[in-house]
């Protein structure tokens, strides 16, 4: 559903924001956000993109992608499935 994608999203922000967190859960938050990203795109709602758009605090959302890539060499690969699914929506691209 459209709430656990969202609730992995505020949750990968709040991971973002206190680097305590950051270091203990941030595979976890990732493999939560990766999930939740999967499982909408398999519901086929056909206003995923207004779905993901919706969502608030991108950046910061981004933010955290690029800290897992920075500090998380093995995330890699799932950061950029995240980005290549995200980027096809015109909002996440900027």
């Amino acid at each position: 559903q459209a709430t656990e994608w969202l609730a992995a999203a505020a949750a990968a922000v709040e991971c973002s924001r206190d680097h305590r967190l950051f270091v203990n859960e941030s595979e976890a938050v990732l493999g939560r956000l990766h999930r939740a990203l999967l499982h909408l795109q398999s519901q086929k709602f056909s206003d995923e993109k207004s779905i993901l758009e919706s969502t608030t605090s991108k950046q910061e959302v981004v933010h955290f992608l690029l800290d897992c890539v920075r500090n998380r060499f093995l995330a890699w690969k799932k950061v950029s499935y995240i980005k290549d699914l995200l980027t096809s929506s015109s909002q996440w691209s900027r």
